[in-house]
């Protein structure tokens, strides 16, 4: 588990090599998913449906999707 901010935490998926993680807010919902976009040669972020982040979690989550551990 790894610390994005105050309020969300990044948990590693085991299923594939590229690092993904599930991202989950404080209280352990998912929230979405980061991954490698090929097409983009980038980490990415796909949130779940019905996901509202304010700037101060994007700007975190953004931090995190440069460069994820």
């Amino acid at each position: 588990m790894t610390p994005i901010g105050p309020y969300m935490t990044a948990h590693p998926l085991d299923i594939t090599d590229r690092g993904e993680w599930e991202i989950r807010d404080k209280r352990g919902a998912v929230l979405g998913l980061v991954d490698y976009y090929p097409r983009w040669k980038q980490h990415v972020f796909t949130p779940e449906r019905g996901v509202v982040m304010s700037w101060d979690c994007l700007a975190a989550l953004s931090g995190f999707c440069r460069g994820p551990k």
